[in-house]
C-alpha cells in the first residue's frame, strides 16, 4: 500500500487530499483519471490527477487539515 495525492482541478479551485491505495485501487483511479481528462471539453471542467505523494505533499496537506 502506498500513499497518493489526488487533485480534482476545476477552473477556479482545486481539491487535494491524500489516500492510501493498494495497486489495484490505484489502477482503477488511473483509468478514471484518463477518462476524466479525455471527457473534459474545456478548461473549467473538473479533472482528476493522481500521483504518489511526496513527503512535502504529506506535510502540506496534513497542515491544511489541522487548520
Amino acid at each position: 500500500m502506498k500513499t497518493y495525492r489526488i487533485d480534482i482541478d476545476g477552473c477556479d479551485d482545486t481539491n487535494s487530499f491524500l489516500i492510501d491505495l493498494r495497486d489495484e485501487e490505484f489502477k482503477l483511479l488511473e483509468k478514471i483519471k484518463v477518462l476524466s481528462n479525455e471527457h473534459s471539453l474545456y478548461a473549467c471542467q473538473p479533472t482528476l490527477d493522481i500521483y504518489e505523494a511526496s513527503e512535502f505533499d504529506k506535510e502540506q496537506l496534513e497542515e491544511d487539515e489541522d487548520e
